[in-house]
């Protein structure tokens, strides 16, 4: 099994069964097929609990491509996929995103937030009537049709992010409906500037149309649009719409009760609320043509329909986004991007900024996979690497050059424990915290390390694991 230092602490337990075996999924817009109403199960996805599973390494605008085959994985991964987060910056249009509520929500109030721990009260069970009451007038209703109107071909759902019509919503929400033209940033705030321009319209091929919840329909622009996050900033030309309240998803714990707001099936002109519990957290699940992490398993039932709408808290707040369920053999498995997650990107989505690709420059592999990884190999020589086991974690098995894991002095056979505090039990840990940020973001990993030979060792003395907290300015996928 290669050479492999024992760990001076080896994890009891072999961690969590995993499931093998492709779990089908459906992105939740319902999707309307050339024949009057007829509602179709939505766009087919699968879910691998394989954590390392490839990722794409580029971000599109375009529609989301054709489900891709069950099953097809990689047991190696490069932690490099497209990042999710930015630093934390204001729209220039409509006073921010983030921040507090305006008191006055025709100036342009925007979507507060709390950074501190969720507000909920768990000794006291959700007031279903009274949370669907303060949510519903930020809840919108999305409809994506072709440019004759001819054929409806997705309808979701969105929520009202600042009181002058931003919108957030899922990707596959507008894609469904072809390909689209990105509008341009929003014009700059002075209205003498000659080179300000509008948004411009979607595109030729689709029009988005945004149901308020007082049936008001505006044509909508895209501000944003980002498939490898799943996640898009449209626009509305309106006044005085009622922000939604952002919680936080840090602090959520499963048995947290909550409430998922939506267009389901496209039934009709009013909104479909549903309550459940946080059934899971930190859920990875592989969509058709990207991988989403960290996010919010819920056993409110959320159909299609319910994409890009919120996933709400017992205190009223969204803290997640409905993005995904199971397939229809399966009951009460939905997964919400959460939106401590999401918020960063949505930012530089509302400026027409796509999130820039956060890339470390290594391949990994989880620690528990190492041994039959090493029956396998048959080409990284992985049998040559020294590498401590019996700890949960990442094995380095390749540092790829001119990266930034390379400018920080990562080697192969280093476990990675810890990125920037967060705990790592598999290479798809890794991959899902790398996709949080966004490059240039600076991070702390601890690594464990076998002893050279000769060296003085850990602090237990020679020849024991050396544990090293080393400092990386993460790179960008441009940048190679």
């Amino acid at each position: 099994a290669g050479r492999a230092t024992p760990a001076a602490s080896a994890a009891a337990s072999a961690g969590p069964r995993r499931l093998r075996g492709p779990l089908r999924l459906l992105v939740v817009a319902a999707l309307v097929g050339a024949f009057a109403g007829a509602l179709a199960a939505g766009i087919v996805v699968t879910f691998s609990d394989d954590a390392d599973a490839d990722l794409p390494s580029s971000v599109e605008t375009a529609a989301a491509p054709p489900p891709a085959p069950a099953g097809s994985t990689s047991d190696a991964t490069e932690a490099s996929a497209a990042a999710a987060a930015g630093t934390a910056g204001t729209s220039s249009a409509g006073g921010g995103v983030g921040g507090t509520n305006s008191a006055d929500a025709d100036s342009g109030g925007t979507a507060g937030t709390d950074d501190a721990a969720p507000t909920v009260d768990r000794a006291v069970h959700i007031d279903a009537k009274a949370i669907y009451d303060g949510i519903v007038a930020s809840v919108v209703q999305i409809e994506v049709s072709s440019a004759d109107n001819l054929l409806t071909s997705s309808r979701g759902t969105g929520f009202v992010l600042t009181a002058d019509g931003t919108i957030v919503t899922n990707a596959h929400v507008l894609t469904a409906g072809g390909t689209l033209d990105v509008a341009p940033p929003p014009a700059p705030a002075d209205p003498d500037d000659p080179d300000a321009e509008p948004p411009v319209p979607a595109g030729d091929d689709v029009d988005i149309s945004v149901r308020l919840e007082d049936g008001i329909t505006l044509e909508a622009t895209v501000l944003g649009i980002d498939t490898s996050l799943d996640l898009a900033v449209i626009a509305v030309d309106a006044t005085g719409l009622v922000p939604v309240k952002l919680g936080s998803s840090t602090g959520v714990e499963v048995g947290d009760e909550v409430m998922a707001v939506g267009n389901a099936l496209g039934l009709g002109n009013t909104h479909t609320a549903t309550v459940g519990i946080v059934s899971a957290v930190e859920r990875s699940v592989d969509l058709a043509n990207t991988r989403l992490g960290r996010l919010i398993q819920t056993d409110a039932a959320v159909n299609p329909g319910n994409s890009g709408g919120p996933l709400v808290n017992a205190a009223g707040e969204v803290i997640g986004i409905n993005t995904a369920i199971a397939g229809f053999d399966y009951d009460g498995l939905g997964f919400a991007i959460s939106v401590d997650r999401a918020l960063p990107a949505i930012r530089l989505l509302a400026d027409g900024i796509v999130p820039t690709t956060a890339r470390l420059g290594v391949r990994v592999i989880g620690s528990d996979q190492w041994e039959e990884a090493v029956e396998n190999d048959e080409e990284d020589n992985l049998a040559e690497l020294d590498v401590v086991l019996g700890l949960p974690g990442a094995v380095v098995i390749e540092v790829l050059p001119d990266t930034a894991a390379a400018a920080a002095g990562i080697e192969a056979g280093d476990l990675i424990v810890e990125f920037d505090g967060a705990p790592i039990r598999s290479g798809g840990d890794l991959r899902d915290v790398v996709t949080t940020l966004t490059s240039g973001t600076v991070v702390d990993l601890l690594l464990v390390r076998a002893p050279d030979a000769g060296d003085g060792g850990g602090p237990a003395g020679p020849g024991t694991p050396i544990r090293r907290t080393i400092t990386v300015t993460l790179g960008a996928v441009e940048d190679d």
